[in-house]
């Protein structure tokens, strides 16, 4: 039989698609020509690549799609995150209660001093610190829409009169205090005893140097990042910013910086999560754009 016949035989006799006696004769041809035998081996080899090019893309396809959904589950937990976190630190937010006649009852007796609040009040901030050799204890009460709700009141406190010489309530307008016990009359005249921390304030200072320092290294040495990953940098000095003011809005000094600090790290924490689960939803929407 001649070579072109056999050549056309070939694929039929690679699919076992011939007649018995048709396969014979070409498996006795394939054994005798070595042209013949290229072929079929190069036919084969053909059949192998394309199998191997389907199955590449199957798997391509298929880590896409678990990339996709992946990201889709980490948008979504983002942002689920992000909304609880905004809506925790809003109602747990102090809310401060500023000095008045009624806010507060003191009451002495020979080794405490007794302080009771009224029902605005349902917890309370306290420190001590030495102020000319004097112990003096701070102390101020505050709300948070939770507790409105809840009705919920702080009851009293008691102080042993061993560890304080002067109890000053904070509150009492811009950098003053009201005092509150004084039996050593330091502080006659009721004036201030010490200034807010202004700590919250150098931190988003800070922060701002952070924020412009990204903004130009993103401008000049990373400039091939994504434009989803810059923002994911610029969103956390960002965040920290964001979140100062509005726990602390425009005055940034505080006499509780450590419980202002919780409360703006979780706040930050809210805002990024939120911010990232949007740099994911619009990552996921460009990648499966199509280009006409």
């Amino acid at each position: 039989m001649e070579c072109k016949v056999i050549r056309d035989l070939i694929p039929l006799y690679k699919e076992n698609m011939l007649s018995d006696e048709t396969k014979k004769l070409v498996k006795e041809h394939l054994k005798t020509c070595s042209s013949c035998r290229n072929y079929y081996n190069l036919l084969a080899n053909d059949t192998d690549m394309e199998i191997k090019n389907e199955n590449e893309s199957l798997y391509f396809l298929n880590n896409t799609i678990k990339k996709d959904k992946k990201n889709l589950v980490l948008m979504i937990i983002s942002f689920l995150v992000s909304i609880f976190l905004i809506i925790i630190s809003y109602v747990s937010k102090p809310i401060p209660i500023d000095y008045k006649d009624n806010l507060i009852n003191i009451k002495s007796d020979d080794k405490n001093v007794n302080i009771e609040f009224n029902d605005e009040v349902t917890r309370i901030d306290t420190d001590i610190t030495t102020y000319d050799g004097y112990n003096i204890y701070y102390v101020d009460g505050y709300t948070t829409k939770t507790d409105k709700k809840s009705n919920n009141r702080y009851v009293g406190l008691k102080i042993p009169k061993d560890d304080v010489d002067i109890i000053a309530y904070t509150n009492n307008g811009k950098n003053t205090n009201k005092i509150l016990y004084d039996p050593s009359r330091v502080f006659e005249n009721g004036g201030t005893v010490a200034l807010p921390r202004l700590i919250l304030g150098i931190y988003v200072r800070l922060a701002l140097i952070i924020l412009g320092i990204s903004i130009i290294l993103i401008l000049t040495f990373f400039k091939k990042l994504s434009v989803y990953n810059k923002i994911r940098i610029i969103s956390i000095p960002f965040s920290y910013i964001a979140s100062t003011f509005f726990v602390k809005g425009k005055n940034l000094s505080s006499n509780y910086p450590v419980r202002d600090f919780i409360f703006i790290i979780l706040t930050a924490l809210a805002i990024y999560l939120f911010i990232y689960s949007i740099t994911l939803y619009l990552k996921q929407k460009s990648s499966h754009k199509l280009e006409i």
